[in-house]
């Protein structure tokens, strides 16, 4: 596994019904078009979705400063521990669950 650092999810998780992407900078996306969303144990790809700039024009994004580049998996909703692969990088590991801002919030009281 290569560095995770360039590849940016919500580590805490997603809720099911909710939006769901994935943002690289233009060095992490190198030639890739694609990125791949993976069962975190099995390692099996349960989706493929493609990569655009995130930025509709195709220039930098200002607040950034770089071209970045936004994978959207919003339309899977099973639970499950997932990490996103793109050109042999993983993300760190990550859940879809009803549940899954609950240890969060238990963690700051």
């Amino acid at each position: 596994m290569k560095e995770q650092s360039s590849i940016f999810i919500n580590q805490v998780g997603y809720l099911p019904e909710d939006s769901k992407f994935v943002y690289l900078t233009g060095d992490a996306k190198g030639n890739a078009e694609n990125f791949e969303l993976c069962d975190a144990e099995s390692g099996a790809v349960v989706y493929t979705g493609q990569l655009k700039n995130s930025v509709a024009s195709g220039n930098v994004d200002e607040a950034a400063g770089e071209l970045i580049y936004a994978g959207d998996f919003s339309s899977v909703k099973k639970s499950g521990n997932y990490l996103v692969r793109v050109d042999g990088r993983d993300s760190f590991k990550f859940k879809i669950a009803d549940r899954v801002y609950d240890e969060l919030l238990f963690s700051t009281l």
